[in-house]
């Protein structure tokens, strides 16, 4: 049986790099200046992969201690004296408190244990003194990506028009939606990804679109995984990683380059007569990009680009959807956005009852179900099925009639109060009975 391993995305990016060594597309040195490492650590790396393959990617150190970890009651022991005498006091001063009372933990540590337990939380700091960036080097080792509300059309409407600038070469890409909505940045990325590569990191800004305002859940705590959106996922299946920007300031290439679009791009479009997305995004895919990139697009300062080629037999629909997990009713039968799907199989791969499978929806609006990583058939039915409810009985002549309730001399309420039992107790011994 053919070994699983499961690798993180740092050591998908180095199985895709060897695997172009491999094919003898470029050295070992080369490999390494795209992963960011020396070379003798890539030959290392090389080394291990062609004796052990993908498994050699894998990190040493997975599933096992740290061995500086702390001891877990001296961990309840600094803890302990932070609610009792240390209350109030910051980390860095408990930490020293905590070194005389025999408690060596650095002020790091005692911070995030501290805010774990809710004993502290952190201040407010004065906003960050903000200096010039240089560009990146790489093409594709950085790519922003924001949305920009304006009135492109001259309508008094205010459409979002989505778009990807290179930090290293200025290059852009995008398309104008009615929203910003996740979709929207789906396929922009797609169409980036399908002209270039796949970037190594994104450079975006805090929206719930590209980061996750939430806890993890429960399947992403098992999985190691932090709480990721829709577009995350898509990107996390990439090996893209999402830096978001602390300030609009720190995006500012991208921000400048909105200001040239809504200077060019809604006079471009007054001149063509275009009042509709259609046509705007017809202009954009039909030269004014390209004119745009040529007006100020530039060289990276190094040649080697850090765009990587989708890996074989990964495809682009599957990865840009919105999917969840769902639980397979009785009747195989799994419900999703107010529809009903019904499994009919392959036989040998149709799951079993109350499994939980993933459900997707694809760009195209076509849905996949999948369990174990392979598709299943299924159909749409517009009505679920209930069991009939089953026939009321006929009302008895009895049900009909009132209750019939016994008078007050009756023989059973006699003896059921204590005065009538000495009633009936006195007429037994008058008639010498008792």
């Amino acid at each position: 049986m053919e070994e699983i391993v499961g690798l993180s995305a740092k050591e998908r990016a180095r199985l895709v790099e060897l695997e172009q060594v491999k094919a003898g597309r470029q050295t070992v040195v080369a490999a390494a200046e795209r992963l960011s490492m020396s070379g003798r650590q890539g030959k290392r790396i090389w080394k291990r992969y062609r004796a052990e393959g993908a498994k050699g990617l894998v990190h040493r150190s997975r599933g096992r201690p740290s061995n500086r970890m702390l001891d877990p009651e001296s961990k309840r022991q600094s803890l302990e004296l932070c609610r009792t005498r240390l209350e109030g006091f910051g980390p860095t001063l408990s930490a020293e408190k905590l070194l005389e009372a025999g408690l060596r933990v650095s002020h790091e540590t005692l911070r995030r244990w501290l805010i774990v337990e809710g004993l502290w939380k952190k201040k407010r700091k004065r906003g960050p003194h903000r200096r010039w960036r240089p560009p990146k080097e790489h093409f594709g080792e950085l790519v922003q990506m924001d949305g920009s509300f304006h009135d492109w059309l001259e309508t008094g409407h205010k459409p979002c028009l989505i778009d990807l600038v290179d930090d290293a070469t200025a290059k852009m890409g995008g398309e104008l939606f009615e929203q910003e909505t996740t979709e929207g940045a789906m396929r922009v990325l797609w169409q980036w990804i399908e002209q270039y590569g796949i970037p190594r990191a994104l450079y975006t800004d805090h929206k719930n679109l590209y980061v996750a305002d939430r806890e993890p859940t429960k399947d992403e705590q098992l999985l190691g995984r932090p709480a990721l959106t829709a577009f995350g996922k898509a990107c996390h299946k990439l090996g893209v990683q999402i830096i978001p920007a602390a300030s609009p300031q720190a995006k500012g290439r991208i921000e400048r380059r909105h200001g040239v679009l809504q200077d060019r791009l809604v006079k471009e479009l007054r001149l063509h007569g275009i009042k509709d997305l259609q046509g705007a995004n017809a202009l954009l895919r039909g030269g004014f990009l390209e004119t745009i990139n040529e007006r100020f697009a530039h060289s990276a300062s190094s040649r080697v680009d850090y765009h990587r080629p989708v890996p074989k037999g990964l495809r682009l629909e599957d990865v840009f959807v919105f999917e969840e997990q769902r639980t397979v009713q009785n009747d195989w039968t799994v419900a999703w956005d107010n529809r009903w799907f019904q499994i009919t199989g392959p036989k040998a791969q149709m799951p079993r009852r109350r499994e939980r499978i993933v459900v997707r929806r694809r760009l195209d609006g076509s849905r996949v179900l999948l369990c174990h990583r392979r598709a299943l058939e299924f159909h749409e039915i517009q009505l679920r099925p209930h069991r009939p409810a089953p026939p009321s009985k006929p009302a008895s002549v009895a049900a009909s009639r009132p209750a019939w309730v016994p008078p007050d001399h009756h023989p059973w309420k006699g003896f059921l109060t204590p005065a009538s039992a000495i009633a009936a107790r006195e007429r037994m011994q008058r008639a010498g009975l008792r």
